[in-house]
């Protein structure tokens, strides 16, 4: 495959480092894997900035709002879908990888223009998220809900690959827009960067009390998660609880001595270390939590509700809990253990870098 080339079409590249950009980072290495660095060029979507000054921010929210009106949402516009369809003509290019679902207006045209391979990737099923952000009070994003829904089903129609990453998400899509055949599930995968050490786990397992690790940054589902887990399960287990994530410090935690929140940490390789089990109250969303398979990396408990846990395996090591007495039962019963093999094993064999990269040959074959 080195003499074919692709082309990379993201915005989550141009993100910040949540979980979207660490799937969409495996999604670009792993092309430049399979079709070599030099084959692979890479467009980068901006999504919408609020621009400082009145006028400048007035101009930047009328021009959201009249993309959005003509469907051109997630960075698109008529004047860069016409660019990117030039860049495809004039370089040669075999492969078009969208990374998102909601650029179907640029896929339809890519389709309709060229005879490039089309792969589009659903980091979930965005018009379900916007619903239910919206149910859950974000009304502003009602006018994006109807461009969602039109892109993702030009994605569908005139995509001629479909990644998600795990089936409940394929059946969701399959039932919104009639789509059957060519869905591939390649479940979120990240680099293996643990180097295991058996010494340090040994000191911890010593503690007097649970530790109990809640990763993740300020977002409606981490903040409904987190609130509901230290309301009602922390009054009644005999636990130390850390809340690690950007802006944390911004929701109403009240720190006690057993319950800390750390918002602005260099790196969360100690926090998991010290960790004996991994917790994730999450109810609602999309698509594979990241934080899961970085849990099972470092070989952790997971303690985690059917949300959390949607396209993962598990193992006796791994819970399911989803109300209030199934958390406090678990926990209470849980061992002094900081490192399971048998969960790192499960990570290794089907959520690290390596393991995905096989399952992308068969789509590029």
């Amino acid at each position: 495959m080195s003499n074919k080339k692709v082309l990379f079409v993201s915005s989550n590249i141009a993100s910040s480092k949540n979980g979207g950009w660490v799937c969409s980072r495996r999604n670009l290495d792993t092309l430049k894997q399979i079709f070599g660095s030099n084959n692979v060029e890479v467009f980068v979507l901006q999504p919408f900035i609020l621009k400082k000054g009145f006028y400048n921010s007035l101009k930047a929210i009328i021009g959201a709002v009249i993309r959005t009106v003509f469907i051109r949402i997630n960075g698109a516009t008529f004047k860069i879908e016409r660019y990117i369809l030039e860049k495809v003509l004039s370089n040669n290019i075999s492969t078009v990888f969208v990374d998102s679902s909601i650029n179907g207006t640029l896929i339809k045209r890519l389709h309709r223009r060229t005879n490039v391979k089309i792969v589009a990737f659903f980091h979930n099923c965005e018009f379900q998220f916007n619903l239910y952000n919206i149910r859950n009070g974000a009304w502003y994003l009602l006018p994006r809900l109807y461009s969602c829904y039109f892109n993702e089903k030009l994605t569908i129609k005139h995509s001629d690959k479909i990644i998600t990453l795990n089936k409940r998400d394929e059946d969701l899509i399959s039932k919104l827009y009639s789509k059957k055949g060519n869905i591939f599930n390649i479940p979120i995968s990240i680099e293996d960067t643990y180097e295991v050490d058996s010494r340090f786990s040994s000191q911890v397992e010593a503690s007097s009390k649970l530790n109990i690790l809640f990763v993740g940054s300020n977002f409606f589902p981490n903040r409904v998660g987190i609130l509901w887990f230290i309301n009602n399960v922390m009054p009644y287990v005999e636990a130390n609880l850390s809340v690690v994530g950007r802006e944390m410090n911004k929701i109403a935690i009240n720190e006690t001595e057993n319950i800390k929140v750390f918002s602005s940490v260099d790196s969360l390789e100690s926090f998991y270390r010290e960790a004996h089990v991994v917790i994730a109250p999450i109810f609602d969303g999309g698509g594979m939590k990241v934080k899961i398979a970085e849990a099972m990396m470092y070989g952790k408990q997971i303690i985690a509700t059917t949300e959390s846990l949607q396209g993962y395996e598990r193992n006796k090591f791994i819970h399911e809990c989803n109300t209030t007495q199934e958390f406090i039962d678990t926990l209470n019963n849980l061992e002094f253990e900081t490192f399971i093999p048998e969960v790192r094993e499960l990570f290794l064999n089907n959520y690290s870098f390596v393991a995905t990269k096989s399952e992308f040959d068969k789509i590029f074959k």
